[in-house]
């Protein structure tokens, strides 16, 4: 697996190799608190652990989901998801963390994560994850972190969790959209998207339907 990577932002230096990277982020020791900036004592590039991040994106269930337990997946799974709008990094490499995102949804959270009831803190760290997925990764359509490149990435996201028949991914998604549509320049596109899900979706639960709803205003907490 490991030898099937290519790497396209070599480190000037030695770095940490991506195999105890990775068994640290496993682990939970205290790499996992690395973000972009460079760590104590090495010389790479900030790209490197980036794209360090990014592969693991790219093969998810292969080098973490089926490795680690729920629980210690629900403490990483949302490790560096604010770099998708770290206008640091090379474009090509936001696309394909953007391209990789959907991994995380459909086999991180799409077999563990559990629906409550709509905008209720979750005591479980997998499923609080989940639901604040989009909260915590800072995405402001129409900032100037953003493109409409992104934009048209993070609907394409959505629409994939939309199409999960977990409800948890679907009202991650309409939170997601929800704040979207609520900030300031709102990303329109969005209202479009949570009108065919309405309209797809006619035997939603009540408040799931409520939720929808809300969102679809931008009314979304």
């Amino acid at each position: 697996m490991f030898e099937s990577i290519e790497w396209q932002y070599p480190a000037p230096r030695p770095v940490v190799p991506f195999e105890d990277w990775l068994e640290e982020i496993r682990t939970g020791q205290s790499m996992v608190n690395w973000d972009l900036e460079t760590p104590p004592g090495h010389f790479e590039v900030r790209n490197t652990y980036a794209e360090y991040q990014v592969a693991l994106w790219e093969h998810y269930k292969a080098l973490l989901v089926d490795v680690v337990s729920e629980e210690r997946l629900g403490q990483v799974i949302g490790l560096r998801k604010s770099m998708i709008v770290n206008s640091i990094l090379p474009r090509d490499l936001r696309n394909r963390a953007w391209r990789a995102l959907p991994n995380i949804f459909l086999s991180g959270f799409e077999p563990f994560a559990r629906y409550t009831e709509c905008g209720q803190v979750l005591g479980n760290q997998l499923d609080s994850e989940c639901f604040m997925w989009w909260d915590d990764c800072a995405y402001y359509p129409g900032s100037p972190e953003t493109t409409a490149e992104d934009d048209a990435y993070f609907l394409a996201v959505c629409q994939v969790c939309l199409d999960s028949p977990n409800l948890a991914l679907q009202v991650s998604a309409l939170h997601g959209l929800g704040h979207s549509i609520g900030i300031r320049n709102g990303l329109k596109e969005s209202v479009y998207v949570i009108g065919r899900y309405l309209d797809n979706h006619p035997n939603l639960p009540r408040e799931v339907q409520n939720y929808a709803k809300k969102a679809r205003r931008g009314r979304v907490q």
